[in-house]
């Protein structure tokens, strides 16, 4: 009897080791599972980020890109502006220079007349008081 309870007692403790072994190699799994599951949800987060990241490049890009554009439209409205408003100026310039030309001219063909007008009235005043010199020396 008591070789059998020893041989019984060594066979318990044998399914015993087998049974923790086993819950072991069950737990391990289950925790390399967990663990791999965890792995590969953290990589497919990465990857999504990066898709993420991407999509907003794309969208900041395409903002950037349409800023870009509206930019150098602005800059070359700018450029015209500057060049009418140049070409405006020299219109203004030129017509005032013009018109100032235009009375220059105007003034000294009055002066000529004026100057001619003059000389007639001394000549005709010249001429009376010649006149009146020789009818007085006449007399």
């Amino acid at each position: 009897w008591e070789n059998g309870a020893r041989e019984r007692r060594r066979e318990r403790h044998i399914v015993r080791k087998v049974a923790v072994r086993l819950q072991g190699i069950c737990v391990y799994t289950a925790w390399a599972g967990w663990a791999n599951g965890t792995r590969e949800h953290q990589r497919q987060r990465v990857v999504l980020d990066k898709v993420a990241a991407r999509i907003r490049s794309l969208n900041v890009s395409k903002a950037w890109g349409a800023w870009e554009n509206g930019a150098r439209e602005r800059r070359r409205e700018r450029h015209i502006v500057r060049k009418v408003a140049v070409r405006l100026q020299g219109i203004c310039v030129y017509t005032a220079w013009a018109g100032w030309a235009n009375g220059t001219r105007e003034h000294q063909r009055q002066r000529v007349v004026l100057d001619k007008v003059a000389a007639r009235i001394r000549s005709l005043n010249v001429s009376k008081a010649w006149g009146a010199w020789e009818n007085g020396a006449r007399e």
